[in-house]
């Protein structure tokens, strides 16, 4: 590499990220120098994801006409979120080709290359195999990078290292001593593309992509909070499995071994059932960056950008020109909306104990006793009320309350409840359109049960819980379309309309139904059980 090689910006890192942020400054006239520690941009990026399109489709970015043609997987038609314990799996998922209309899945080693390719085909130059060791600084202000292969130069750095973080930690940038990460898992399964599509009930090239909430398991006779989150997608001819565990969880709990956990997780029989008779083709594990808005490093310095660029062609890139920018403008977008409403979320996944358990047990253990054979009526009765005195024994009342009282205070809660509060009329509207449903002939649409590695259909569920999914079964699906859709709406103006929609439903059918339950089920605890 030249001893002198000068451009008007460095961006370090050729992910999805940094490959962006160079097309859009080239498109700009500025001179750009993309350096990847990769033989080739993506290829330590060893799997998949899905990946939302529409920013990089932009016509300052790439347009439309290349992300069409961008060697995707497959076209995300399907999402769903499930909560297992091991045995038996609940869950509700949704077809949309209008939601999803920007979702695809993509192999990262193709994905980012076809991408890096393009990028050079606007001016981009790009450096493979070149790993940056330190900022270049004179005066106060950074003037570019030194490599193994020699030192570049440049007006303005932008870095895009990803999760990693190597170079902010290493230069200072971080805000937090000890920054949160979590652990990715994953695994790449193999299988015959018609097969994949008639697992996941998918027509030709359509994708699903599952979230899955796994209950914490016992290890030792103990349970060990291990707070788990899991994911499911299909490829074109494989099945993407994996976990996203806190570290601090995976080592304090499960002494590291992610290679057991991630084991366990293939084996689940709910897994089991999408899987089976596949083989493995790869496996791999990657740090995540989980703190949040709370743990966001220093963005800007005298001539670097961390986690973005926005740069206009000109002299200036002092601390103050790329604050106004970079820094506000990112501040203000709804990403960082996003992030801080959204700040303390992560501490509380990596420490609760009733969401990753009494609120998982609570549904799953209701659906085996509703399923279960040989019981009758008062058999499953009583089995309902020592499932509910075993999961709030008097002696667990205050943890939960702390447990649930940290979960509103994340979400906001209060918040969402005044908007969908609703009003005794609506409740008197809802309650005569419900009662005109009963003669309905809709089905439940979505609702999957699976025990051990069968599926159980909806139709055996008991009649009163088949006729209260129903009415509520449209509105559901409308809550999780606006959750998921990836548009301009805050995550807390969807939950409050999802809220709405749902809660909004409540009628005096519910709430004599509720109230009925909580009293005949206390008198059963209290002078039975």
């Amino acid at each position: 590499m030249s001893p002198k090689l000068n451009f008007d910006v460095i961006v370090i890192g050729a992910g999805p990220a940094g490959i962006t942020a160079g097309v859009g400054l080239a498109k700009q006239g500025l001179a750009v120098a993309l350096i990847e520690g990769a033989i080739y941009p993506g290829a330590e990026n060893w799997s998949g994801c899905v990946y939302f399109t529409e920013n990089i489709a932009r016509q300052e970015i790439f347009g439309d006409e290349i992300i069409n043609n961008a060697p995707f997987e497959r076209k995300v038609s399907k999402r769903g979120m499930f909560i297992t314990d091991g045995t038996t799996t609940l869950g509700k998922e949704i077809s949309s080709d209008k939601i999803f209309k920007n979702s695809m899945i993509v192999l990262r080693p193709v994905f980012d290359r076809y991408l890096a390719e393009r990028a050079k085909e606007f001016g981009v130059i790009i450096f493979p195999e070149t790993h940056v060791q330190n900022l270049l600084k004179r005066d106060g202000r950074i003037i570019g990078v030194n490599t193994e292969r020699g030192p570049v130069y440049s007006k303005v750095v932008f870095l895009a290292e990803g999760d990693a973080s190597e170079l902010v930690r290493k230069e200072g940038y971080e805000t937090c001593a000890e920054p949160s990460f979590m652990q990715g898992i994953k695994l790449v399964i193999k299988m015959p593309q018609n097969e994949i599509e008639e697992r996941f009930k998918l027509k030709d090239n359509d994708g699903a992509a599952y979230e899955i909430l796994l209950r914490n398991a016992n290890i030792g006779g103990a349970t060990v909070p291990l707070n788990i989150g899991g994911f499911l997608y299909t490829n074109r001819d494989s099945v993407s499995l994996g976990l996203i565990i806190s570290i601090n969880n995976l080592k304090q709990y499960f002494n590291g071994s992610h290679d057991l956990l991630i084991e366990w997780y293939r084996s689940l029989p709910f897994i089991q059932n999408f899987i089976s008779g596949g083989i493995l083709t790869s496996y791999g594990v990657k740090i995540i960056r989980s703190g949040g808005w709370k743990q966001r490093p220093n963005l800007v310095d005298n001539g670097l950008v961390i986690g973005g660029a926005s740069a206009e062609k000109g002299e200036s890139f002092s601390t103050a020109s790329l604050t106004n920018e970079y820094v506000d403008p990112l501040f203000n977008s709804i990403y960082a909306l996003n992030s801080r409403y959204l700040e303390n979320w992560p501490s509380y996944l990596e420490n609760t104990r009733a969401f990753f358990e009494t609120y998982i047990d609570l549904p799953l253990g209701w659906t085996n006793i509703n399923f279960a054979g040989n019981m009758n009526v008062l058999s499953r009765t009583l089995s309902r009320a020592r499932l509910l005195y075993s999961l709030f024994p008097p002696s667990r009342w205050k943890k939960i309350k702390k447990d649930t009282g940290a979960l509103k205070i994340r979400l906001k809660f209060n918040e969402i409840r005044k908007k969908i509060k609703p009003s005794f009329f609506i409740i008197l509207i809802n309650t005569f359109n419900e009662i005109a449903a009963i003669f309905s002939r809709s089905d439940i649409d979505g609702l999957r049960i699976f025990i051990f590695n069968k599926e159980v259909p909806n139709k055996k569920l008991p009649l009163y819980i088949r006729w209260r999914l129903k009415i509520f079964e449209p509105f559901i699906k409308r809550a999780m379309s606006l959750v998921y859709e990836n548009n301009d709406v805050t995550t807390d103006e969807k939950l409050k309309s999802a809220g709405k929609m749902v809660l909004g439903r409540i009628s005096f059918v519910d709430i004599i139904g509720i109230s009925l339950f909580t009293i005949y089920y206390s008198v059963l605890i209290i002078f039975v059980i």
